[in-house]
C-alpha cells in the first residue's frame, strides 16, 4: 500500500482526543488474524498513535470518543 492509499483510506477525526476505532489490519504476520480490530487509540489532532499496529493497520471506523 503507498501512503497516498494510506492517506486516502485513514479516517480522523475533528479534534484530539482517546476514541474506539476499527481497524484493518492490511499486513498480517499470520493468515488467521483478523482483518478488523476494535481498539481504544489517542490522535494527537493530526496523526493516530498506532502504537503496535503502525504499519500494517489503518483506522476505517470511529465508534466512540472518550469524554
Amino acid at each position: 500500500m503507498t501512503q497516498e492509499e494510506f492517506d486516502l483510506m485513514e479516517v480522523k477525526p475533528g479534534k484530539q482526543g482517546h476514541y474506539q476505532v476499527t481497524m484493518f489490519q492490511f499486513k498480517k504476520e499470520e493468515q488467521e488474524d483478523p482483518d478488523y480490530i476494535k481498539e481504544w487509540l489517542e490522535y494527537d489532532g493530526e496523526n493516530w498513535d498506532y502504537a503496535g499496529y503502525k504499519d500494517c493497520c489503518y483506522v476505517c471506523f470511529i465508534h466512540a470518543r472518550d469524554e
